[in-house]
Order: C-alpha cells, then sequence, then structure tokens
C-alpha cells in the first residue's frame, strides 16, 4: 500500500519531521486517514465506532511516534495499532443475555418438578 506520490514527502521523512514539529503530523493524519477509517467501517459497519475508532488510533499513532523504527512501513505499524484498538473494541462488547432468556432455556434431564421449581427460582430472582 503506497500512498505516496513521486513529489511528496516519505512516510519516514514525515516521521522525522513530525518529532522535531507535532504539526508535521498532519501530512501524515491526511495521508491514512480514509484507509484507516475505511478500515475499521469495513469491520464495524457503523459510521460513529469508526469514526470513534479512527480518532482512538491516531491519537495512539501520535502519543508513540518516538517509539516507531523503520524496521517496516509506517503504515505497517499503523495498521497493527488499528488491529489493536479493534480488538480492544470487540472484546468491551462482549454480548450479554437477559436474565429472562436464561429463565427460558430448558435444563437438560430434570423432571417436571424440577423444571417447575427452577422456573419459580428464575421467577424470585428476576424480581430481585
Amino acid at each position: 500500500m503506497t500512498l505516496v506520490q513521486a513529489d511528496e514527502p516519505t512516510d519516514a521523512e514525515l516521521v522525522r519531521q513530525a518529532l522535531e514539529d507535532r504539526a508535521a503530523f498532519a501530512a501524515l493524519y491526511r495521508r491514512y486517514l480514509t484507509p484507516v477509517y475505511r478500515y475499521f467501517y469495513a469491520r464495524t459497519g457503523d459510521v460513529q465506532q469508526a469514526e470513534d475508532l479512527t480518532a482512538q488510533t491516531f491519537i495512539a499513532v501520535l502519543e508513540g511516534l518516538s517509539l516507531y523504527r523503520e524496521r517496516g512501513t509506517f503504515a505497517g505499524w499503523l495498521f497493527t495499532i488499528a488491529a489493536r484498538r479493534l480488538a480492544d473494541h470487540f472484546r468491551r462488547r462482549r454480548p450479554t443475555v437477559a436474565l429472562t432468556d436464561v429463565a427460558d432455556l430448558p435444563a437438560p434431564d430434570l423432571l417436571p418438578e424440577a423444571l417447575a421449581e427452577r422456573a419459580e427460582q428464575m421467577a424470585r430472582l428476576a424480581q430481585v
């Protein structure tokens, strides 16, 4: 993925400039904003979540810019951070099951009397 045209500075040059002058980070931001947003939107399907994750990613990139080493590409480093943000996002959104949904599930191998007692216990629990 090369987003650099012949007359534009390379990512490495922009990183060096941004380390000296934070305002120079804007060029990296403009270069990668759309690809990072599309990455998140394609995986979440939600505009707001994609925007939030994009913002979080660029904040993390800016804060960690001094840790960047030219062992790979800047884009690879950036998208590694984006992938971690996405994983954190989905980890926080673990599915929850309503108590009423659990109460309706039949218990395996229970006699009708035990099922009735379980239903009463779940009803009392739901009231609490």
